[in-house]
C-alpha cells in the first residue's frame, strides 16, 4: 500500500505520545480525568470499544481507570465524509459550498465527554490538555493514512510531509481573559509537539461573540458572518516558506478546535484563511469531539 501504513501511524503514535505522557504513567495514583483512586486497565487488555484501534500510548492507558476508558465514545466508522458524524448529517445535506475539505473528531459529545470538556474549558484544569491532545492523534493518524495513500507519499515519511502546518480556532481577548487560555490552541500545541507538524498562529477573532452553545443553527451561521481574519504577517511568512518547498501543490492545513457541532465556526475560519491568497488550500479540520 502506497503511503503510510497503519502500523507506522500506529508506532508513531505511540513513540510521540509516550513522549508527552512518559512522566504521567504509572506512577500516577489518581485517574487524571475523574480524580479518583481506581485500578487501571493493562493496555495489553484494551478491548477494542477501549482504544482506538491499539493507537493509544502505554502511559495514556495506564494512566486513566478502568471506568473513565470505558467511557471514551471513540468515533470508529464515519458516515459523513464532510463532517466525520458517525451517523447521516443533515448540517452538511444543506450546505452547498464548504471551504474545508472535511473534519475528523475523535470523540461522539457524550454526557462524559461534556463534563471532561468542562472540566477542561470553563474550569481551568489545563492539565487535560496532555491526554485531550493525546487522543486526537487517533483522529489525526486515520486521516493522514487516508490522505497519504491518495498522494502516494511513502510509508516512514515524516507527518511534516504529509502537512504542513496546525493552526487553531482562535477565540477573543475577553474570552482568553476569562478562561486565562485558548483551549484549542492548546490542543494545537499538543498535537505539534506529538507529530512535529509546525504550528502557525494564522487566525484572529475580529469581535466577541456570545457562547455558541446557547445558539441556534441560524444564529450562529449569522455570528460567524466576518468573525475571523488572518494574521498577515504570519501568513505571507507560511506562504513563503510553504513555496520554498520541493513540491508547490496546494499547502494542506490542520484546522484545530474542541467541539464541531454545526460546522459554523470551522467553515467561517476556513473561508477567512481560503481569503488569504489567490491560490487555493486544502484545509482539514482535526476536533475533539463531534456532538
Amino acid at each position: 500500500m502506497n503511503g503510510f501504513t497503519f502500523y507506522h501511524l500506529r508506532q508513531q503514535v505511540v513513540k510521540y505520545a509516550g513522549t508527552t505522557l512518559g512522566l504521567l504513567g504509572p506512577s500516577a495514583q489518581l485517574c487524571p480525568l475523574c480524580g479518583k483512586t481506581a485500578k487501571s486497565l493493562s493496555h495489553k487488555k484494551l478491548s477494542a470499544q477501549q482504544a482506538p484501534l491499539g493507537s493509544l500510548s502505554p502511559s495514556f492507558a495506564k494512566s486513566l481507570c478502568r471506568n473513565c476508558l470505558a467511557d471514551i465514545p471513540w468515533i470508529y466508522k464515519v458516515k459523513c465524509r464532510i463532517c466525520g458524524r458517525g451517523a447521516v448529517c443533515p448540517d452538511c445535506i444543506r450546505r452547498s459550498d464548504t471551504a474545508f475539505v472535511l473534519n475528523r473528531s475523535a470523540v461522539q459529545y457524550s454526557e462524559p465527554m461534556r463534563e471532561l470538556l468542562a472540566k477542561y474549558k470553563y474550569r481551568g484544569n489545563e492539565t487535560l490538555a496532555p491526554y485531550l491532545g493525546e487522543m486526537l492523534l487517533h483522529p489525526l493518524a486515520e486521516m493522514t493514512r487516508e490522505l497519504s495513500g491518495r498522494l502516494g507519499i511513502r510509508a516512514g515519511s515524516p507527518w511534516s510531509e504529509i502537512w504542513h502546518a496546525i493552526t487553531y480556532v482562535p477565540v477573543s481577548s475577553e474570552r482568553a481573559e476569562e478562561r486565562g487560555f485558548n483551549q484549542a490552541e492548546k490542543l494545537a500545541v499538543m498535537v505539534s509537539q506529538n507529530t512535529e507538524i509546525p504550528l502557525c498562529h494564522l487566525l484572529v477573532r475580529l469581535r466577541h461573540s456570545e457562547k455558541q452553545s446557547f445558539k441556534t443553527r441560524s444564529a450562529r451561521m449569522r455570528d460567524m458572518n466576518s468573525l475571523f481574519a488572518v494574521r498577515a504577517g504570519s501568513m505571507k511568512q507560511f506562504l513563503l516558506m510553504h513555496n520554498r518547498r520541493k513540491e508547490c501543490g496546494a499547502p494542506r492545513i490542520l484546522l484545530v478546535d474542541d467541539i464541531y457541532t454545526t460546522g459554523s465556526t470551522i467553515q467561517a475560519c476556513a473561508e477567512a484563511l481560503q481569503k488569504a491568497d489567490t491560490s487555493p488550500m486544502d484545509i482539514y479540520a482535526l476536533t475533539w469531539a463531534r456532538s
